[in-house]
């Protein structure tokens, strides 16, 4: 489909400056707490500067605002458009500047994901996002038909694709000068103690009593 694969291609690009223009990039797969983790560091620069709690970071939104506010970028590395930034930090991949910024992963366990993935995909994502991802995988998924135990088992986003996932990037974390995997469950169970690390990890100076 030359129309699909040209919106690739376009969306691609933009993600691609996105990510260099971020000051912390996350990569998580959906459903891994990529947006409860953005609305914890959103929440931060809400106090310290007396922004709206309705306002949450996603890119640049704060810091069209205040200068001193980073940018953040967050993507899933993987999936259609999104996979062109994983390509640049893949382990082994040729040196580039992204290479060098600060990346969070962040992990979860692949069997909790999966059946909120499933939900995710067949009564929530966007026409949109759906359409290009089954332009990229290699059996499209029909979300009217597909049955929860067929997505998680057998589709090609299923739970083996899950699980090759978590892997891939913590292999491809470790491979980083600014690398960091964090897991999803040691934000829940220590959630002063994994957030004081990721923002240290973007460089922000925030003490242990305000990230509390």
């Amino acid at each position: 489909n030359t129309r699909v694969a040209l919106r690739r291609k376009q969306l691609a690009r933009l993600e691609i400056a996105k990510a260099h223009r971020a000051a912390l990039l996350i990569i998580g797969h959906p459903k891994s707490g990529n947006t409860w983790l953005k609305a914890m560091i959103s929440r931060l620069y809400q106090l310290r500067y007396g922004i709206p709690e309705s306002k949450l970071i996603n890119t640049d939104e704060f810091a069209r605002k205040v200068p001193g506010i980073p940018r953040l970028a967050a993507t899933n590395g993987y999936y259609s458009y999104e996979g062109e930034v994983g390509k640049l930090l893949a382990a082994g991949a040729p040196d580039n500047a992204l290479r060098h910024k600060p990346v969070l992963f962040l992990a979860r366990n692949p069997i909790d994901i999966a059946v909120s993935w499933y939900h995710q995909f067949t009564k929530r994502q966007s026409r949109a996002k759906q359409e290009l991802i089954n332009h990229w995988i290699d059996h499209p998924i029909d979300r009217h038909t597909v049955q929860m135990w067929e997505f998680v088992r057998h589709s090609d986003i299923g739970l083996p694709a899950l699980i090759e996932y978590q892997n891939t990037w913590a292999r491809n974390i470790a491979d980083l000068p600014n690398g960091m995997l964090t897991r999803y469950e040691d934000l829940r169970a220590e959630p002063v103690t994994t957030l004081k690390a990721i923002v240290d990890l973007m460089d922000a100076d925030f003490s242990e009593e305000e990230v509390r």
